[in-house]
C-alpha cells in the first residue's frame, strides 16, 4: 500500500472536485481517498474507488473549505506506478 498526499488546485476547496486515478498494475487495484480537517486532524471523508486492472478511474469528492490536500492510498500488486 503506498499513501501520497495531494495538493489541491487553487480553488477546489468548498467545491464538488472530479478525482482521477490510473494505476499501471497488472493485477487488480483499488484507491482510497481521505480528506482531513487539518484544524481538527481527523478525516472527514472517505472515498474508494473500487477494483480494477487497467485504466482510468474516476469519482466526484466534495471537498470541504479549508482542506488544501488530499491523501490518496493506493493498493496494487508489485506496486501502483500511478500516473495522475
Amino acid at each position: 500500500m503506498e499513501r501520497m498526499q495531494v495538493a489541491l488546485p487553487a480553488g477546489a476547496a468548498g467545491q464538488w472536485c472530479r478525482v482521477r486515478v490510473r494505476v499501471r498494475s497488472d493485477g487488480p487495484w483499488w484507491v482510497k481517498v481521505e480528506v482531513t480537517d487539518e484544524a481538527r486532524g481527523q478525516v472527514v471523508r472517505e472515498a474508494f474507488l473500487g477494483q480494477r486492472r487497467r485504466g482510468w478511474r474516476a469519482m466526484l469528492l466534495h471537498v470541504p473549505a479549508g482542506v488544501r490536500a488530499l491523501v490518496v492510498w493506493v493498493v496494487a500488486p508489485g506496486g501502483p506506478g500511478v500516473e495522475d
